[in-house]
Order: structure tokens, then C-alpha cells, then sequence
């Protein structure tokens, strides 16, 4: 099976099943575990199963699968591999790529990191993320939430301790983050021993 991809900026055809083109992308952001390597020729029988022009997951018969990240002008940036569950990529905000692994049970066993097309660069990877939306990303940690800035935080940075109900003592008591406007999000969390979903606003500013 051969997938190819135009370059934009040369209209020349790259072969993204060419072994050789594979061998030559490596991938360096995602934790560097045993669910995670860098060469494509381990699937067995690969299969494309989902394109963008910004990305491509493959997934082999043996249940590996390997994704590559392309920049804007369709140049194959990023590649690596998955053993058992597949990473889900996704384009959340325009210009925004998110890959996220679910690794385990509940949002506290998920990865995810994120990729600027325009900026062309790479987040850092985060932990238990709720939510994104425009440049800010919200990540529980542990009993606070954390609002910061996807690619600096020295340029937006919110931890939340405090909440209008006691937080219940579960591993991941926050359910749901939405963004009511650019200054103040909505968070939906289990509070008390009864486990009561509590709807609260918080300001940003």
C-alpha cells in the first residue's frame, strides 16, 4: 500500500511507505517507555487508517501502530510507534494538532502533547489534561487545577486550590472543564463522601 503526500512548497510526491522515509523520522516528545518505539518496520502488514493533511495513523496486524506529524507544507516532521492501545490524534483548535494516549483507566492514566503548525513546534508532553482552548490548557493535579499556556507557561500561568465545595478524596475527582470565555472556565467536580457533582465558574484573571 503506498501513501503519498504533496509538499506544497515543491509539489514533489513523498512516499510515506517507503521504508527508507520511515527509518529517517524519529519521534522524541512522548515518554520514552516501553509502550513507545521509533522504527515503522516494526508493524507487521501496515494498514493507513486515518489521514489529515497534518497527520497519519498506521496500525499493524500485530496491535502496533505508528503515527507521523507533517508541517504546513506537508513535510513528514514526526513519526513513532505504539505498542497496544493506538494514540488519538486529533486537530483541536485551527493550526493545533493534539495526539493523546490513553494509557490506562481514567484521565489521570492519560498523555497527551500538542503541535503549533504555523509555529511548527512541539509542546511539552502533559499529564491529565482536561481541556484546551486557544493557547491555554487545563490539567488537573491532584486537588488543583492547573491553567497554563500550551508552549510557555512563563506567558500564562493558574493554579487553582481552593473550590466553593471540599473536593472528594478520588483519583480523579474533576469530570469536565469547559471555557466560558477567554477569562473564566467552567469545572465540574465530585465533592464530599457522597460524591455530589458540584458546577463551578472560576475567573482566570
Amino acid at each position: 500500500m503506498c501513501s503519498c503526500r504533496i509538499n506544497n512548497s515543491s509539489q514533489s510526491l513523498i512516499d510515506t511507505s517507503d521504508s527508507s522515509v520511515h527509518s529517517d523520522i524519529q519521534g522524541t516528545t512522548s515518554p520514552q517507555n516501553s509502550l513507545i518505539f521509533n522504527s515503522f518496520n516494526e508493524l507487521e502488514n501496515p494498514e493507513l487508517i486515518e489521514e489529515t493533511p497534518y497527520y497519519q495513523v498506521w496500525y499493524g496486524n500485530n496491535q502496533k501502530s505508528f503515527i507521523y506529524i507533517f508541517d504546513k507544507n506537508g513535510n513528514p516532521i514526526k513519526g513513532e510507534g505504539y505498542n497496544g492501545r493506538s494514540p488519538k490524534l486529533s486537530i483541536v483548535e485551527k493550526g493545533l494538532v493534539k495526539l493523546r494516549l490513553q494509557a490506562g483507566t481514567g484521565n489521570s492514566t492519560a498523555w497527551c502533547y500538542y503541535y503549533d503548525i504555523d509555529q511548527n513546534k512541539f509542546s511539552e508532553t502533559f499529564y491529565n489534561v482536561l481541556g484546551e482552548k486557544g493557547n491555554l490548557v487545563v490539567l488537573a493535579d491532584k486537588q488543583n487545577i492547573i491553567v497554563r499556556n500550551i508552549f510557555d507557561a512563563d506567558a500564562f500561568y493558574k493554579e487553582i486550590t481552593t473550590f466553593s465545595h471540599p473536593l472528594s478524596k478520588s483519583t480523579d475527582p474533576f469530570l469536565t472543564v469547559e471555557f466560558v470565555n477567554e477569562k473564566q472556565i467552567s469545572i465540574t467536580y465530585l465533592s464530599g463522601e457522597d460524591f455530589e457533582k458540584i458546577t463551578e465558574t472560576i475567573d482566570l484573571s
